[in-house]
């Protein structure tokens, strides 16, 4: 299986929980989804050394290759944008529930 077939493939169960998860959260009340979204804030914060370490994982296997700037800026990650993105998601926690 060569890198891009187990991309494909880690993307494509990735796309099915996801969807599993969406189901799960359409039934959800406000306080469950508050609560998920409050939990993967948190567990961004929690794993901020793995997500920072994966992602130098990343921007090493595109180094030399031809991607633009603007590509690598999107991928790149730091403590700040891991911060941001948690802090993202316990904003939308507190935003009224657009469900029903």
């Amino acid at each position: 299986m060569t890198n891009a077939d187990a991309i494909e493939k880690q993307m494509l169960a990735l796309g099915e929980r996801a969807r599993a998860a969406a189901a799960v959260m359409t039934g959800a009340g406000e306080a469950a989804k508050n609560a998920a979204l409050t939990a993967a804030a948190a567990a961004l914060r929690a794993r901020q050394d793995d997500l920072l370490a994966a992602n130098a994982r990343d921007l090493a296997d595109v180094a030399g290759q031809d991607f633009n700037s603007a590509f690598i800026d999107r991928l790149t990650l730091s403590a700040e944008r891991v911060e941001a993105m948690a802090a993202g998601l316990e904003i939308i926690a507190e935003l009224p529930d657009p469900v029903g």
